[in-house]
């Protein structure tokens, strides 16, 4: 037996009201013309009655009908407005329509002089005819005297009021019905804005969300919370516990019925691996190549032994003890949170590698005596997801060319080296430290920021350098 939930309810309503709305070219009607809402299922027409029409037009003063709209998901696009009402003067009235959020439209005023009545009466703002070029009883479809087009693009929903005034003493009528129809544009949004557990967010990078778990979580029943774009529905609960041994697709369904497929992976990371290279082909992502099987995530300690070299995926997290070289692929982060203890080479091999302080997971400081090696112009060491993270080198040498980017706080207590004949290594960030900065063999370091403290040897080009303990030497 199937259970149908509030959202799978609230999605088929949606779906059918779509398809309705699709069928008669997104027209929609809110009439003041019975005692009771009607969808015509032909024409996907919605008619709405305020309850207070016929109604008497008082002499002499303002009169006024109101229509609420609810339920409807979209903007205006476009909007109509029909009009019947009994009058012996119709060149005494003034009429105007107001939105819901107070945005007046003067459909008429003083126009007929002392002709009868308006029957049938259409205002349309892509009408040949003006009001005002009309005669009595004004039965057709004329253009109003301000155009509708001021309420398009907000939300229909909500209280309209048409507001008649009776600018003269001696005649009286009534307001037969009014009705307005509505062409909704609607939104093409599909997005699942946030996804996680209480107090741990997911990764969400286009259509893929990563999720990472303790070790030893039971991923056979999770009840993950997320949020969706404005107006769009999603074939899963959110909040519900689902199965998620496997990867799962979630698929959102945006206003105009579009759809999108977002794959939901949960991690449950293990606490140490250990690399045994067992998969013989060098890659941290494949599971064959740890022990236990798996992939280290942000909560674990990958051993990499001294003989091992082993290149990252994308988004790798690394919290490890690195023995041997750790190399970053072309293209992707390797991920850096907590204390990391490098005892090998990180080595940022090609173009566009980056290391990157993950702050949305805390700072991160780099111990162990290591190296930090950057082997191209468009290497970089800077800051993930967050910017303004920190990192601290406590102890590693970081050497070679490349960017230490401007949106990480770089506290150097270990060596700075630019050793690459005729090459940058920039610093481009705020950088602090006791540490020691210093270009060999024909290398460069560019300090394109404030650098406090340490200890300098050159030569240098550009920057500058402040603290009482900093020394610019052969500048």
């Amino acid at each position: 037996m199937t259970t149908l939930t509030q959202s799978h309810l609230a999605a088929c309503l949606a779906l059918a009201a779509a398809l309705l709305l699709t069928a008669a070219a997104h027209a929609t009607v809110f009439s003041g013309i019975s005692n009771q809402s009607t969808l015509d299922t032909r024409s996907g027409q919605l008619t709405l009655q305020p309850g207070d029409v016929p109604k008497a037009l008082a002499d002499n003063a303002t009169t006024i009908s109101t229509l609420a709209a609810s339920g409807l998901v979209g903007a205006i696009a476009e909007v109509t407005v029909s009009l019947d009402l009994t009058h012996p003067a119709t060149g005494e009235l003034t009429v105007w329509l107001l939105s819901p959020l107070g945005t007046r439209a003067r459909l008429l005023e003083a126009v007929g002089g002392t002709g009868a009545n308006f029957t049938g009466t259409v205002f349309d703002d892509a009408a040949a005819t003006a009001i005002g070029s009309g005669t009595p009883p004004f039965t057709g479809t004329f253009r109003p005297a301000e155009l509708l087009s001021a309420v398009a693009g907000q939300n229909p929903n909500g209280t309209w009021t048409l507001e008649i005034r009776d600018g003269a003493t001696g005649n009286s009528g009534t307001l037969n019905s009014w009705s307005i129809q509505f062409d909704l544009s609607l939104s093409t949004e599909k997005d699942i804005l946030t996804f996680g557990l209480p107090g741990n967010p997911a990764a969400i990078t286009g259509t893929t969300i990563s999720l990472a778990v303790p070790y030893g979580t039971d991923l056979t029943s999770l009840a993950p919370a997320f949020t969706l774009s404005p107006g769009a529905t999603c074939d899963h609960d959110s909040g519900t516990a689902y199965d998620f041994t496997n990867p799962v697709t979630y698929t959102v369904r945006a206003a105009d019925l579009s759809t999108r497929d977002f794959t939901v992976t949960v991690n449950a990371w293990a606490t140490n691996f250990f690399w045994t290279g067992g998969g013989a082909d060098g890659l941290w992502n494949n599971p064959a190549n740890w022990t236990p099987a798996g992939i280290p995530g942000p909560a674990g300690t990958a051993f990499i032994p001294t003989w091992a070299s082993v290149l990252s995926a994308n988004n790798t997290f690394f919290s490890s003890v690195n023995q041997g070289v750790l190399g970053v692929a072309p293209g992707t982060w390797l991920r850096l949170a907590g204390t990391i203890t490098n005892s090998g080479t990180i080595l940022l091999e090609s173009g566009n590698s980056y290391v990157g302080v993950d702050n949305g997971l805390g700072n991160a400081m780099l111990t162990g005596g290591g190296v930090v090696q950057l082997a191209a112009d468009s290497a970089r060491i800077e800051a993930v997801l967050n910017a303004n993270g920190t990192l601290t080198n406590q102890d590693n040498t970081i050497r070679g060319f490349g960017y230490i980017n401007s949106n990480l706080y770089f506290v150097n207590n270990g060596t700075v080296n630019a050793d690459v004949d005729g090459r940058y290594l920039y610093l481009s960030g705020p950088t602090s430290g006791t540490g020691a900065y210093t270009a060999s063999n024909g290398g460069i370091l560019g300090i394109n920021s404030v650098v406090t403290g340490g200890i300098f040897s050159g030569p240098f080009s550009g920057g500058l350098v402040t603290g009482v303990n900093g020394t610019l030497i052969d500048s």
